[in-house]
């Protein structure tokens, strides 16, 4: 039987969180497969069109076959014995740069590969458990070893491999059984995959590339063993059209590993190592391998390689810089001390059950990062995301501390650096995403990452929905806004948490304008016009309009990173209005 998919249409979700896991994620266990010649097949992801993505009879169900791993490489083949390197990744026809850069990245770390694979080994049986951590949750994927064959070309449908290892094209496999299918991988971002792979915090660094310190920034980064970065170009952006970029020898919208940045200060060169995914088409600008740049001095000092097959390249930091311009990073610490917890939002006629959550971070423990994951919209049958955030207090005198910023997207997750203490989370969600109908009940997953000198980690506590509690840490946070205005006009961090929290929504059609008039813009907060959560805080706990006057700048930094263009469907909301001066 197929493997099934994600359905979170339910009425009744379920209070017990291991059902709750295996209702939002219904892997099979594998218990119960069919024997071919005496190895192990895989029901769930059989060896045929299905796996592929294919719904119809077309050209690729005719010129795609099956083969087992052991007919395909050399019978002394192994998974990783021959060790592990970026270069044993090279892209086939699959459509997925951004997981394979992803990989090449966690191949430059060896023991992070083989903590994804709990059959070390190559087998008779022809059976393979592999471990992820998808949308926070913590899952074991069975596959067998049937993969995809161009039988036009003799090459393997997906990702190759030059080194006779198996490990690649098994991870590749067992990442598309995760989604539904190879199709399934299709383009995507890969601070999502390494997350995926890893169980540790991953997301888009946003560093403006014209800061004078970004060099020192993305040498830390790449010097520092907890994490790891890619990098890729948007063709959107002027300059970085496509033919443009072909013709340097770069790919557009294509995931590219950054494996390190070294400096030689008595040159006063500073160079960037890159990999393409694809083991070949590398950039041909200054310092790439035909360069008459390099002089043997600097090919030793560069650790330079004269083989631009496995796809490596060099290239000097301030072109790197200049080109590309979209960087995922991995936090990828091996000490970090992770909890998780299951819970879901409700949606009732005017508002949204949410959850209250209770965080206890123990002596000598740091709660570095706290997010809320929901399905990934890749996975067949999963539905749209919903909006989801979050505000922080701290107990007992409920004062909000931090906030995790709303993110319409898998997962809302922030670096927040807490303390020993107890913490109120409230989860936030608007209720404007949620699809018309039997749509009412959205489960989701909620992670921490701590440091600690010692086994002990923070716990998590689902507690029971109140409303009114949810209602007082917004009105908490709305009293600390209007507070800090007179003394703090142009701070945003406030003004940035209560966006964040209540999901402010306005239009932006003419903010652009008012922007690039460079005049001071004041920002209206009106509670009494709020369509349902600070209206209902007002009644029995007066709130008074505000305003804040900012610069332009910080009002596109702020209000721009948040603001709901369909807000008339939103279910919890605040009323805004704006205006130059």
């Amino acid at each position: 039987q197929r493997m099934s998919t994600p359905h979170l249409l339910s009425r009744s979700c379920q209070s017990d969180q291991s059902s709750f896991i295996s209702s939002l994620w219904p892997f099979g266990e594998n218990n119960s497969h069919p024997i071919r010649d005496g190895k192990f097949v895989d029901s769930e992801f059989p060896p045929n069109d299905t796996s592929i993505g294919l719904t119809d009879k077309g050209y690729f169900s005719d010129k795609i076959c099956w083969k087992r791993a052991t007919e395909i490489h050399p019978p002394n083949s192994s998974l990783f014995d021959a060790g592990i390197h970026p270069t044993d990744v090279v892209q086939g026809g699959l459509g997925d740069c951004w997981f394979l850069a992803s990989i090449a990245c966690l191949a430059e770390r060896p023991n992070l590969i083989k903590r994804i694979f709990k059959t070390q080994t190559v087998n008779n049986e022809g059976k393979y458990v592999l471990h992820f951590y998808k949308d926070g949750i913590s899952k074991d994927i069975t596959i067998d070893d049937f993969l995809p064959i161009d039988q036009l070309t003799g090459e393997m449908y997906g990702v190759r491999t030059r080194s006779g290892q198996l490990w690649v094209a098994l991870l590749e496999k067992a990442f598309a059984k995760l989604h539904g299918s190879y199709q399934h991988l299709t383009s995507g971002e890969c601070h999502h995959a390494l997350q995926d792979m890893t169980g540790y915090p991953a997301f888009l660094w946003n560093h403006p590339r014209d800061h004078p310190q970004f060099w020192e920034k993305l040498v830390n980064r790449l010097q520092n063993n907890a994490q790891m970065l890619t990098a890729a170009i948007d063709s959107k952006l002027q300059g970085h059209e496509t033919g443009r970029m072909y013709a340097k020898g770069l790919l557009c919208d294509h995931a590219y590993s950054v494996l390190g940045a070294k400096e030689h200060h008595s040159r006063n060169i500073r160079l960037v190592l890159i990999r393409n995914p694809w083991g070949k088409k590398i950039w041909n600008g200054d310092w790439s391998t035909d360069s008459n740049l390099w002089t043997p001095e600097l090919k030793r000092y560069f650790n330079f390689s004269d083989h631009p097959h496995d796809g490596e390249f060099w290239m000097s930091h301030h072109e790197f810089r200049d080109l590309f311009d979209t960087f995922s990073v991995c936090d990828c610490r091996n000490d970090w001390k992770i909890t998780r917890a299951a819970s879901r939002f409700t949606l009732q006629p005017n508002h949204v059950d949410t959850p209250i959550i209770r965080v206890k971070v123990p002596n000598n423990c740091v709660l570095s990062y706290f997010g809320l994951h929901q399905t990934d919209k890749r996975v067949k049958g999963a539905l749209p995301h919903i909006d989801l955030s979050a505000i922080i207090l701290r107990e007992p005198e409920m004062k909000a501390v931090s906030y995790v910023d709303s993110a319409l997207a898998r997962w809302a997750q922030k670096k927040i650096d807490l303390g020993p203490g107890t913490y109120t989370v409230v989860p936030y969600s608007s209720g404007a995403h949620f699809l018309k109908g039997s749509d009412i009940c959205r489960p989701f997953m909620i992670s921490s990452h701590a440091l600690s000198n010692h086994q002990t980690k923070p716990t998590i506590e689902v507690l029971r929905c109140d409303k009114r509690q949810s209602d007082a840490a917004f009105a908490s946070l709305l009293s600390q806004f209007v507070k800090s205005v007179p003394r703090h006009p142009h701070d945003p961090y406030v003004l940035k948490m209560l966006i964040s929290g209540a999901l402010i929504t306005l239009g932006l059609e003419t903010t652009p304008a008012m922007v690039s008039s460079g005049r001071p813009i004041r920002v209206f907060i009106d509670p009494s016009k709020s369509e349902n959560l600070l209206q209902a805080v007002d009644s029995w706990q007066p709130l008074t309009p505000t305003s804040v006057e900012m610069p332009p700048e910080n009002c596109m930094r702020i209000l721009g990173k948040f603001i709901r263009k369909d807000h008339n469907g939103c279910k919890l909301g605040v009323h805004v209005g704006y205006q130059t001066l």
